[in-house]
């Protein structure tokens, strides 16, 4: 609860300065991202089919620092497609996911930064199982990001830039839940199991700028891994995101 409160006051501290101030610049951006990939857990492979998911991205800097923060939820919940007809895994995932860091500029080209990372998420099961009652799952998956970005190609107009970031140990508490008829509605709880994983993230952007205003597109590619106690595997997720966004700067 402390990393997410933490996490969300670096958010809205980016956002509160979404103006000039000082010699401070900030970067509000939008953009559309379009998330599709490939969903493991043991016993079973599933698809995310391509989903378009909105994204919030704030960035204020000042000589060599910089905060940002990126923020989505995906729009209700996704449906996910077995390889197969029989889905043991989940049938469908409501995600959100907050990322906050501390930038550095060593140079002109290159930045090294530090933040952390939230996840949560709520899957569905059993609802394509024969005579299988249908039950939730929901986790909150937190842990410190370190990142890397390179400029490795610009003109007076556009900049190339390849990021790399990972989070080398996540931490989660994954509760079940299953359906009761109860009158108030209420679910029941079934069990609470702790989670530890890590995650790449990669992507290669070109942001194309025109006085204030500017447009970024680009390749997002995300490795998620998820364990048990005892290296068992929880779940594996791997997605191929591209994206476009448009943003504006605030300030010098």
């Amino acid at each position: 609860m402390k990393t997410l409160l933490r996490c969300s006051a670096l958010f809205f501290v980016a956002f509160a300065f979404a103006r000039p101030v000082g010699a401070a610049t900030t970067r509000v951006e939008v953009r559309a991202l379009l998330v599709n990939g490939i969903h493991t857990e043991t016993g079973s492979t599933s698809t995310v089919a391509a989903q378009p998911v909105p994204m919030l991205r704030i960035t204020t800097s000042e000589k060599r620092w910089a905060l940002f923060a990126e923020g989505t939820s995906s729009l209700g919940s996704t449906p996910i497609n077995a390889s197969g007809g029989f889905n043991p895994g989940p049938t469908s995932v409501h995600l959100s996911y907050v990322n906050a860091i501390v930038r550095y500029r060593l140079n002109s080209a290159t930045s090294l930064g530090i933040g952390e990372t939230i996840y949560n998420q709520v899957s569905t099961y059993g609802q394509n199982i024969p005579f299988s009652e249908p039950y939730a799952d929901a986790s909150r998956v937190v842990g410190v990001r370190y990142e890397i970005r390179h400029e490795f190609y610009s003109t007076p107009h556009s900049r190339w830039n390849a990021d790399l970031a990972v989070n080398p140990h996540l931490s989660a508490n994954l509760v079940e839940y299953e359906p009761t008829n109860d009158a108030d509605g209420d679910e029941g709880f079934m069990r609470m199991t702790p989670e530890s994983g890590s995650q790449v993230d990669a992507s290669i952007s070109n942001r194309v700028s025109n006085k204030r205003y500017s447009v970024t597109y680009g390749l997002r590619y995300v490795n998620l891994s998820m364990f048990f106690p005892y290296h068992e595997l929880a779940d594996r997720n791997a997605f191929v995101i591209p994206f476009i966004g448009i943003a504006r700067s605030f300030g010098h």
